[in-house]
């Protein structure tokens, strides 16, 4: 899946250097922002491999800056970074990389990839006609919110109160809840927000939780990426059936959501 995807990503990403045919000596050099994830090195891994399949080998025609922190607050450093090294493109895995990219340069082309609302997250003005100097994939649109609840009510039918997971310090936030309390009106569904914006206020929203809540939507952030395992680990001790877009049981996946239930 990671594979597929990066070499699609990859794909764009030298669409914008097309140029380069009548360059062809010429080595050209990709900002790449790593965004603190669990599988930062398998996605970087994957987007190499990509290049090499269309030709484009790291030392030789290209060259990758690769800048990696794992807090959220020194991204805007790393783009800026990539920025004075006058890179040909950024590479932007996540909407948080991609708005810290945005937010330092509006010349270099940047391509994002895994940003789950790219048009409500204010990086893209619509999918036809993106505008500005941003362009990439999407790995789940806000509006499948409410297919989300949809499959979580199928698979627990006694359903009646939903709990949703956010991080309102990511813009993707809003259009999820945006989304998810007229989605639940259509499906008989009572949702409340469950918020946070670090680990130790998620392991206290599991605290009674199941008191509150029959189920969980979990909303397509970084934030529940970095902390997947845990959430799991919290989902399953509570019993709680939940549905992510981002990251499935075990290992990530990027291109449908899946649904992560706890045993029985």
């Amino acid at each position: 899946m990671i594979s597929r995807r990066l070499f699609l990503a990859t794909a764009g990403i030298l669409s914008l250097s097309r140029l380069a045919v009548a360059q062809a000596q010429r080595v050209w050099r990709i900002g790449y922002i790593a965004p603190g994830l669990p599988d930062d090195q398998a996605f970087f891994q994957a987007f190499v491999e990509g290049l090499r399949a269309l030709g484009h080998t790291e030392g030789q025609n290209v060259l990758i800056d690769q800048r990696t922190n794992g807090r959220p607050e020194a991204l805007p450093v790393l783009a800026e970074e990539l920025v004075r090294a006058k890179v040909d493109v950024i590479v932007a895995p996540t909407t948080p990389v991609a708005r810290a990219a945005k937010g330092a340069t509006t010349s270099i082309p940047i391509v994002f990839t895994i940003v789950s609302d790219p048009i409500g997250s204010g990086l893209v003005a619509s999918f036809s006609h993106p505008g500005g100097n941003l362009t990439g994939l999407t790995d789940m649109g806000v509006d499948l919110v409410g297919k989300q609840l949809d499959l979580l009510k199928q698979v627990v039918p006694h359903l009646k109160r939903v709990g949703a997971l956010g991080n309102p310090a990511d813009k993707v936030w809003e259009g999820v809840w945006r989304e998810a309390p007229a989605a639940a009106r259509r499906l008989r569904l009572e949702i409340s927000s469950v918020l946070m914006t670090t680990p130790e206020e998620l392991e206290i929203a599991f605290t009674d939780l199941h008191r509150r809540v029959q189920g969980l939507l979990i909303a397509p952030q970084v934030f529940f990426s970095v902390h997947r395992k845990r959430l799991i680990e919290l989902t399953a001790s509570a019993r709680m059936p939940a549905i992510q877009g981002v990251s499935r049981c075990g290992r990530s996946n990027f291109l449908r959501p899946k649904l992560c239930r706890s045993a029985p």
